[in-house]
This record gives structure tokens, sequence and C-alpha cells, in this order.
């Protein structure tokens, strides 16, 4: 996600998922994980000012490179409040 600038002040939290592939790890199943930026769009807030959508892909391998899980996620980016 290099290059992509936030402001973390307006970030909010829209949304989280998980799929599994086969049962999910036991406790202790030490996991790696390879986040990438799925897509960036945009779009107009009914309070003025536009506002980012930034979806997140994080793949879940275990020890062995076989991958376990894979999660989605998506950042809101809110627009500056009309002063």
């Amino acid at each position: 996600m290099q290059g992509l600038r936030l402001n973390l002040l307006r970030m909010l939290h829209g949304e989280q998922e998980y799929e599994f592939f086969g049962p999910p790890p036991r406790a202790g199943t030490v996991l790696t994980v390879q986040p990438r930026l799925e897509s960036v769009t945009e779009k107009e807030g009914k309070r003025g000012g536009r506002m980012r959508f930034i979806a997140v892909v994080e793949d879940f391998s275990d020890e062995d490179g076989r991958l376990v899980a894979r999660g989605r996620s998506t950042l809101i980016e809110t627009a500056r409040a009309p002063e």
C-alpha cells in the first residue's frame, strides 16, 4: 500500500470478513500474512465532500506455506467537514 497517502485522523473501519480454506487453524499455529491493496474507489458523501473506500486483502499462510485463510477489509477515509 505504498504511495497511498491516507489521513489516519479521518479513517473508519467499514467492513471485515474472513474466508477459511479448511478448518480454522489451531491455537498456537504460526501464520504469515501477506496484505495487498485490492482497490481504491471514491464517491460523494451525504454530508458533502468525497469519501475514499480502500479494499485490502490479506492472505494467511501456515508454516508449510499453505493458504489457510483470506481476510478482506474496507477502510473509509472521510472527507473533511465543510466549515
